[in-house]
């Protein structure tokens, strides 16, 4: 069996994409975006990392996911 990071995330939007497929809202096709970002947090900065994806739509209205993942480089 294969390990690593990119293993895991292939698994893991493999078993979640399949899931909500059948569970969710089997009339549509759900997929993940191709690729993935894997940040640490410090436990310090929790609460502002819930609110952030708590609010991740209304922020992504103003700022896409590609500019702001360039904006962190």
């Amino acid at each position: 069996m294969r390990s690593g990071a990119p293993n895991i995330m292939r698994r893991i939007k493999g078993e979640s994409s399949h899931w909500i497929n059948q569970n969710v809202e089997p009339e549509k096709k759900f997929a993940w975006q191709e690729g993935y970002g894997i940040f640490s947090v410090s436990e310090e900065n929790i609460k502002k990392v819930r609110a952030y994806i708590y609010n991740q739509e209304e922020h992504h209205r103003s700022m896409s996911y590609v500019e702001e993942i360039k904006k962190l480089r």
